[in-house]
């Protein structure tokens, strides 16, 4: 599984890269509202979960990259 953090319309997500676009993480694991919650939740495998089976919410190209763990970085 490949996790991206990015932009949308202007607001902040994380999720997976699945074929065709991205999976939002961040609306269907609310329990964890960024990756580095997920990351030090230990909540790899809900995120597996979560993905499987599931279409793409937007492609890739509706969406800007930021750095992975965007809320750890000082600008």
């Amino acid at each position: 599984m490949r996790i991206a953090s990015y932009t949308q319309n202007g607001n902040a997500s994380y999720g997976a890269v699945v074929d065709g676009g991205i999976v939002d993480l961040k609306k269907r694991l609310p329990r964890y509202p960024t990756l580095l919650s997920l990351l030090e939740g230990d909540a790899l495998d809900q995120a597996k979960k979560a993905v499987q089976g599931q279409k793409p919410d937007f492609p890739e190209s509706a969406i800007q990259y930021l750095p992975l763990t965007p809320d750890r970085i000082n600008i």
